[in-house]
Parts: C-alpha cells; sequence; structure tokens
C-alpha cells in the first residue's frame, strides 16, 4: 500500500479488501534536458481489483429500513423518547445467505466527514450497527425454538394442553404472571391450551411450564444448535451474546442457577441475549432442514476484466438436529397464526 491507496476501514468493504484490492502497475519516462517527457512505457500494467458480489437483496434490504424507520419513529412520538433504535436480519433458509442487514437509525454516507459531530452527540447512536453488536433480551422470539425442543425430546406433543391460570404458581418463591392477567382485556388466563395456540397467543404460563419440564440443560442443548450465543460465522464483527444458564451465572455473577431462573429464561429472558443477526439464524435454522448455516454476505468473486467467477460462495453447516416435518409444522402453525391475529389487530 502506498500513502495515498484507497483501503477498505469497515463494513463489507474491509472484510472483502483482499479481494477488492488491485496491483498497482509501474511507468518508466524518458525525458529531456529540459524536463519533457520524450517517452514512456509500463513495465507492468497495473491491475485492478475484483468486482465483489453481495447476498443482500435490494428490495428486502430497503423494506427493512423503512420498517425499521416506521417502527422507531412512531414510538418515538408516542413518548418522546429520541435514543431507541433497532436492527433486523433477514436470512435464506438452507444457505445462509444474508439477505437483509439493517440498522436505524442510520447516516449518510456521502455527509458523514461533515456530520460526524452530529451522529456521535446523538443519543440514538447511528453509528452503532444494532443487527450485528446490539444483543438485547428476545423475549417472545424464543418461543417457537422451545416449542421445537419440546416436542422433539417427547415432553410435550402438539395436542398436549399446559394450563394459564394467569399466574403460574408451581413454586412459591416464584409466581410470575402471564401477559394477559395485566392486561386491559377482561379475560385474565388463556386457559388450557396447545403448543400452535400457546404460540398464537405468545403466552407466559404455558413456556414457564414448558420450560420447567424441559430443564435448562436440555433447552441450552438446542439452543446451541440454534447458534444463539454463538458467534454466526459473518464476515463482519459481530457480538456473541449469551445465553442464560448456570455456567453463565457463576461466571458473570457468582451466583448458583436456580429452578426458577429456568422458567424466566423460557420465555426469553433472564441472562438470554442475542443480537437480531442470531435470532435471524435461528429462525432460519429452526424453519429449515435442521441444519445451522454460517451467515454470511459474500455471494461470488468475478474477476473485473474477464468478468468470469473467481471465487463462488458455499453453504457451510455450523450445527445440525433433527426436526421432524411433523413437529416443524406444529411450530409454522403457531407462527402463522400469531401473524393472522396481529394483522387483524393492527387493523
Amino acid at each position: 500500500y502506498s500513502y495515498n491507496d484507497y483501503v477498505g476501514k469497515s463494513g463489507a468493504e474491509a472484510a472483502f479488501e483482499s479481494y477488492l484490492k488491485g496491483t498497482d502497475g509501474r511507468r518508466v519516462i524518458s525525458t529531456n534536458s529540459d524536463g519533457k517527457i520524450t517517452g514512456e512505457y509500463y513495465s507492468r500494467e497495473p491491475q485492478p481489483g475484483n468486482t465483489v458480489e453481495l447476498t443482500i437483496d435490494l428490495e428486502f434490504q430497503a423494506a427493512a429500513e423503512q420498517a425499521l424507520a416506521a417502527t422507531v419513529e412512531k414510538m418515538n412520538a408516542e413518548d418522546g423518547r429520541n435514543d431507541r433504535g433497532a436492527g433486523a436480519a433477514v436470512i435464506k433458509v438452507g444457505t445462509g445467505e444474508v439477505l437483509a442487514l439493517a440498522s436505524y437509525p442510520t447516516y449518510d454516507l456521502s455527509t458523514y466527514r461533515q456530520n460526524i459531530a452530529l451522529l456521535n452527540a446523538d443519543p440514538a447512536r447511528p453509528e452503532f450497527n444494532r443487527a450485528t453488536q446490539g444483543t438485547y433480551a428476545p423475549g417472545s422470539t424464543f418461543k417457537p425454538g422451545m416449542v421445537a425442543a419440546g416436542l422433539t425430546e417427547g415432553v410435550i406433543t402438539a395436542s398436549t394442553k399446559l394450563e394459564c391460570a394467569g399466574t403460574y404458581t408451581y413454586y412459591q418463591s416464584y409466581q410470575p404472571d402471564c401477559w394477559i392477567h395485566n392486561s386491559s382485556s377482561a379475560v385474565k388466563q388463556h386457559g388450557w391450551i396447545n403448543a400452535a395456540e400457546a404460540l398464537r397467543v405468545s403466552c407466559n404460563c404455558y413456556f414457564y411450564d414448558l420450560g420447567r419440564r424441559l430443564g435448562i440443560t436440555n433447552m441450552n442443548l438446542y439452543c446451541r444448535m440454534f447458534g444463539l450465543g454463538d458467534s454466526t460465522g459473518i464476515e463482519l464483527g459481530e457480538q456473541r451474546g449469551s445465553l442464560a444458564g448456570p455456567d453463565h451465572r457463576t461466571d458473570m455473577h457468582g451466583l448458583e442457577w436456580q429452578p426458577t431462573d429456568t422458567i424466566a429464561a423460557a420465555i426469553g429472558q433472564s441472562d438470554n441475549a442475542f443480537t437480531p443477526l442470531q435470532l435471524g439464524v435461528y429462525t432460519a435454522t429452526l424453519l429449515g432442514d435442521g441444519n445451522r448455516y454460517a451467515a454470511h454476505l459474500l455471494l461470488k468473486v468475478r474477476d473485473f476484466s474477464t468478468r468470469t467467477d473467481v471465487f463462488v460462495s458455499k453453504p457451510a453447516v455450523l450445527s445440525e438436529f433433527t426436526l421432524s416435518d411433523a413437529h416443524r409444522l406444529t411450530v409454522i402453525e403457531g407462527m402463522e397464526r400469531m401473524v393472522a391475529t396481529s394483522s387483524e389487530v393492527s387493523r
């Protein structure tokens, strides 16, 4: 590299710098006594860098960015906050290709230098990539994986019904409510419901009991197969997050894991903290063939001059488990019901 070379400093440009960088040429010139050039030739022709093609789908990317912006701005308008942000990832099932990776708020790269002071002072931190760097409690996005684990381990069947009485009272020391118990709904409990219905209504009591029956060891066995709290394999820098459990509790807090901690973890709370990208990979794994594929942005590399492919990415399996078609359909049924219900409510 010479002093004035362009170098990828961050993001995909840094990750794929070795492909993008060309090779400098060497030019020899001759001059007369007055300093005028009388001849020149190249002893080494400059070589352009390769063309990198990403997996990003522009329509998905635009839709993700627009959805994040609309949602955050609506929430901020409701309570006057200005420090919120959000992230999203869209992963292609069966390949790990990242079709969209969005973070909000963001910034205009063309005016970055002029606006750097404003960006640094913004409480919403637009320079922070929430999709790969932000770790958050997954909440109810954790529940489909719980159903898959419960069905596979034989703890429940698709028709097994567990009771939601509004408050989970199995333990004396900790008796958490279901969300509906403290809602404006006239009904304060979900009653006896099966797995698909529990996903539709996102019943906390159902998953408290499912988590108790599974136990934290089995829960985390599946979480690890889903890649939660682990690297996704993406070429960019990322946070690994944390997976709630005895080891993490002891290492981070010096405390012993309690049975009541397990039921909190079962609804995506406790010490669980994952990136939006991890949740995208987890969902793609759950709804695919059971293989967890490494997330990747690089689709192919082409020679600049000949346009021929010099590298084509192939799906890389990081972990795998067997989820039967019947069990997968139960999970999908519950998720589809939830989306249908949410659409009706929004209308």
